[in-house]
């Protein structure tokens, strides 16, 4: 299909669907996959949630600098291509990096060609109703949250509570208000990154494999 390397990087906000739909367009695409967390995981030796929590942001930001980067800079010769395609699934919190972002936007100057963003966009309350129901299988909101949460939170208030429908009002309000206004700060960042939205809800996945191929030429 292409004459040259073309790295596709699925951006969005938390439970947007990354993963699982960077998986299937690689398959769509017959080509490698990527997916920044997991390789940071792989690095560090354990889950990033796990890390983030034992480290702090600031540690976390330095690994996924450098994942992202390693994706950014990968080159044909790598074992890892195949097709000349390789489809890259992004942290949602990556657009807060600084520094990876500002390296995002100086390659897409000057690889237009080979450097393709997709943003998956999905309405705000299925975002967090997602983020509740994994919350409520793992007993556990996500790392970048839990600071936040839990320092408001009652001091007697048990960090393994049963989560929802039993989930304290008031701590999901915190929850709620708090991934809201962390994905309007994400998606006023993502502004300055060159980027084509997807639209999960309103498309079928084989309609937005076509609306892909159609940036690929």
């Amino acid at each position: 299909m292409s004459k040259h390397q073309i790295k596709i990087f699925i951006f969005g906000l938390t439970s947007s669907g990354k993963t699982t739909f960077g998986r299937m367009l690689a398959k769509h695409f017959k080509c490698a996959f990527i997916d920044t967390d997991e390789k940071i995981a792989e690095k560090v030796g354990m889950s990033v949630r796990s890390f983030y929590l034992a480290n702090g942001k600031e540690a976390f930001q330095r690994q996924e600098y450098e994942v992202f980067s390693e994706c950014l800079t990968l080159q044909m010769a790598d074992r890892l291509l195949v097709n000349d395609i390789v489809v890259i699934s992004v942290g949602g919190g990556l657009i807060e990096n600084e520094k990876a972002r500002l390296f995002l936007q100086e390659r897409q100057k000057t690889e237009s060609e080979t450097i393709k963003v997709f943003f998956l966009h999905v309405p705000k309350n299925i975002l967090f109703n997602r983020l509740l129901r994994k919350a409520n299988k793992e007993k556990s909101f996500p790392a970048f949250l839990q600071p936040y949460i839990y320092k408001n939170a009652d001091e007697e208030l048990n960090r393994d509570f049963v989560f929802f429908p039993a989930l304290q009002r008031k701590l999901l309000g915190q929850a709620k208000e708090l991934f809201f206004k962390m994905n309007k700060n994400r998606c006023l960042l993502f502004q300055s990154i060159e980027h084509i939205k997807l639209k999960t809800k309103r498309e079928s996945k084989k309609r937005l494999f076509k609306i892909i191929e159609q940036y690929l030429h």
